[in-house]
């Protein structure tokens, strides 16, 4: 004859395996409150998931191992989140194609730079492109277009140091669009400058 089972099971001691363990949270977290901020957390965590999930299909059929693995460590990227004084804690990924961590890292960006920015009298916001190409071009178009801003940029600091003795200033990012249905990429640059002298003089050069 079976012995009987306990009815309580919640006042069962729990196996060492399960039992809470302590956590350390790292940074300030999020404020719980902020509905705003905690939806579109949720939003880019979809969307990471998604891509995550198709680049690791393509590493898998690649057989691109070392890839596979940045691809789940991205995934997992604010998987488990923690609570504590009401704000919500998660480690980060770090990786350069996770959403989440891109939005971290522009925001840090943006704290570093926004006193220099404030600074500039007129600032101006200026998008450089050229024609979007097949993927075997890609990697050609966007060295090209990165060693064209170069020269440019140099004549500028150049005409900047003579006629004003100051140094030429300003912030580049770059980013690349893709064209599902065309299968086509579109690099292109952002630039940020103090100037609207400086923007055009540099849209004219390119």
């Amino acid at each position: 004859e079976s012995n009987p089972r306990p009815l309580d099971t919640l006042a069962q001691k729990t196996p060492h395996s399960q039992t809470k363990k302590s956590v350390l949270l790292k940074g300030n977290g999020s404020d719980l409150s902020d509905t705003k901020a905690l939806q579109g957390r949720a939003k880019r965590k979809l969307i990471s998931q998604s891509l995550a999930l198709s680049l690791i299909d393509i590493a898998k059929e690649n057989e691109d191992n070392e890839s596979l693995k940045s691809f789940w460590n991205f995934y997992h990227c604010q998987n488990k989140l923690h609570t504590h004084n009401n704000r919500i804690h998660g480690n980060y990924c770090k990786s350069h194609i996770c959403p989440i961590c891109c939005a971290n890292r522009k925001a840090d960006l943006i704290y570093r730079y926004l006193p220099v920015v404030l600074s500039w009298p007129d600032q101006q916001f200026l998008t450089l492109t050229s024609r979007s190409v097949k993927e075997k071009y890609l990697s050609r178009n966007l060295d090209g277009s990165i060693r064209a801003l170069s020269q440019i940029l140099k004549k500028q600091r150049q005409k900047a140091y003579k006629e004003k003795g100051k140094a030429f200033v300003g912030i580049r990012s770059i980013e690349c669009n893709f064209n599902s249905v065309k299968k086509t990429y579109n690099p292109h640059i952002h630039l940020l400058l103090p100037d609207k002298e400086t923007a055009e003089a540099i849209r004219t050069e390119w």
